[in-house]
């Protein structure tokens, strides 16, 4: 979704040629002694480009502060529309270890809080004690976590909205970390929303879309494109509900390669769904906007 301007560059070559004149003959001259030749010079090998380090998560600790609004946009048959914004604030605590040989990220999620800014009445959601995820890096081709678009907790329950969270943020790079390197996954999942078993399949294709020199790191963004269709049914209040979806995210990691962690990521998303009954059916719309921000960091060894 991302376009960078092509541009082009125009290279002027200057050929420059020198004519002789013709003169009468002069007498030939005995030459004088010659003088050395001068050494031929061997022309210096021109320095090569410095080779990019892989990316491996570092051992050690690092929290984050996470923030996300979330416009919800419901509506019905008859017309009606209401509208409501939630704001979402984590703190996440991740835990890197490769003692045991592949690394392994213990994911602590420290609080979790959801509010609505219309609903003045609605109680503020907030995670009643802290969640631990073990999140093992597994292959690029198997996914490990809820896409952002797919909060759609385990049967909204707060603790299954951390987990998704926390996993959403540690994706593995398993190319050679250069500009214009991508690859893909895909995976089906079951949650649940209101008591209602869903389906989600997600497709995501990763792209490395810049790395660069700063100070003494080396910075690699990674843009992750997300789709995702959501299906099921279930049985709610004694109505029999048919539940169908998609979504789309995009959203933009920094990576900082010699120090081997994430430092940050920016996203949006959009989620539609529909709500089908014998009586009507509801549509909503999500609009997410999500950033996350590296707070503290601590590799192992320096703690």
């Amino acid at each position: 979704m991302l376009s960078v301007p092509s541009s082009s560059r125009l290279f002027a070559l200057l050929v420059a040629t020198s004519l002789g004149c013709v003169s009468t003959p002069v007498p030939v001259r005995i030459p004088g002694p010659s003088t050395p030749r001068e050494p031929e010079r061997i022309p210096a090998p021109l320095p090569t480009a410095k080779s990019l380090p892989n990316f491996v998560y570092r051992d050690g600790t690092y929290t984050y502060d996470l923030r996300q609004t979330t416009t919800v946009t419901v509506g019905v048959d008859s017309g009606t529309l209401t509208e409501d914004t939630l704001q979402t604030i984590a703190g996440l605590t991740y835990s890197i270890s490769a003692n045991a040989g592949a690394p392994v990220v213990s994911a602590m999620i420290d609080s979790l809080v959801i509010t609505s800014k219309h609903d003045t009445l609605a109680p503020v959601r907030r995670l009643a004690a802290p969640v631990v995820v073990q999140l093992p890096l597994l292959p690029f081709s198997v996914a490990t976590a809820v896409d952002s678009t797919a909060l759609l907790s385990t049967c909204d329950s707060m603790e299954e909205t951390a987990r998704a969270l926390a996993g959403d943020l540690y994706i593995q790079i398993p190319v050679p970390v250069q500009e214009a390197q991508s690859w893909s996954d895909s995976t089906s999942l079951v949650l649940c929303r209101g008591g209602i078993p869903l389906t989600a399949t997600r497709i995501s294709r990763f792209y490395i879309t810049e790395v660069r020199e700063s100070r003494d790191s080396v910075l690699a963004k990674v843009l992750r494109q997300t789709s995702l269709t959501i299906t099921g049914s279930g049985t709610q209040s004694a109505r029999r509900i048919t539940v169908r979806g998609q979504g789309t995210s995009e959203t933009a990691f920094t990576y900082d390669l010699r120090a081997g962690r994430f430092l940050e990521s920016t996203g949006q998303s959009v989620l539609q769904l529909g709500f089908e009954t014998i009586q009507q059916t509801e549509q909503v719309i999500q609009r997410s906007n999500s950033s996350v921000r590296l707070r503290a960091g601590v590799p192992s060894g320096l703690n």
